[in-house]
């Protein structure tokens, strides 16, 4: 991971893949709960060379392995003014999967329509609708998340050792998200956001998701997946994925630049 973090102070927010284009946007980028950027690599895959990405790494995650993995909303927004808002500004878009589409639409929330243009959001309901999993702490109730998830195999799970590592982890998550939720509740998103999810996710009822379109006024684009939890990570729904992606950049890049008061600039041939 290119992230250029020491050990005494780590970043929250690293570039998960090197290699790419001049900037001429920014995905930033929230994992589901008890994951790292990493788990979302086919995301990134799915945007333009010249989309800068930035992605969320919680404590005891990745380059962060060695951290307790409890952390408060407090703390995930003051490493959005540490480390975001001094970047050189560009079309921004907050991406999220599951918890991560709780933090990322606190991360837009937070940086204002100046900072962040655009929100896409996957796989979790809108912060007025709970979700049974929000603050889960039993380990039965963990347990029975990670199976309906259908992403960790029964011999990790079997394992004492890594189930322990995994449920910390889940659960620290959990419990960020219901605190990230209750801040957003009744709160107006001033961006368009784009919602995706799967037609038979068994962790988020697919009726729950237009219910996004109520936190903004801002162009609502709903996509329908077939599949569960992880839909939007199954190699036969890349191209409306990357449709979703590409009207969220679309939508911040017509913001950003209407705002600066400068002309669109042309896309590299």
């Amino acid at each position: 991971m290119n992230s250029g973090q020491s050990t005494e102070n780590p970043l929250w927010w690293s570039r998960p893949t090197s290699g790419r284009s001049a900037a001429t946007a920014r995905v930033l980028l929230c994992p589901h709960s008890g994951a790292g950027p990493a788990a979302l690599l086919g995301l990134i895959e799915l945007l333009p060379a010249t989309v800068e990405v930035l992605a969320l790494t919680l404590p005891g995650r990745e380059h962060r392995f060695t951290e307790a993995p409890q952390t408060s909303p407090a703390e995930l927004l003051a490493s959005v003014d540490d480390e975001l808002r001094p970047l050189p500004a560009l079309p921004t878009v907050a991406v999220g999967h599951s918890v991560g589409a709780l933090l990322a639409a606190a991360v837009a929330d937070h940086l204002g329509p100046t900072g962040c243009q655009a929100l896409v959001v996957s796989g979790q309901s809108p912060p007025a609708v709970p979700n049974w999993a929000d603050g889960a702490v039993h380990t039965t109730d963990l347990l029975r998340l990670v199976r309906l998830g259908g992403e960790t195999p029964e011999s990790v799970l079997a394992d004492d050792g890594w189930r322990e590592f995994i449920l910390a982890r889940l659960r620290a998550d959990l419990a960020l998200g219901a605190q990230v939720r209750a801040g957003l509740r009744g709160r107006e998103l001033r961006c368009p956001i784009a919602v995706l999810g799967g037609l038979d996710d068994p962790v988020v009822p697919s009726r729950t998701l237009a219910g996004w379109r109520a936190v903004t006024r801002a162009p609502f684009h709903p996509t329908a997946l077939a599949g569960g939890h992880f839909a939007i990570l199954a190699a036969e729904h890349r191209r409306p994925v990357a449709a979703a992606l590409r009207w969220a950049l679309d939508q911040a890049a017509g913001r950003f630049w209407k705002d600066s008061g400068v002309a669109l600039p042309s896309e590299p041939a």
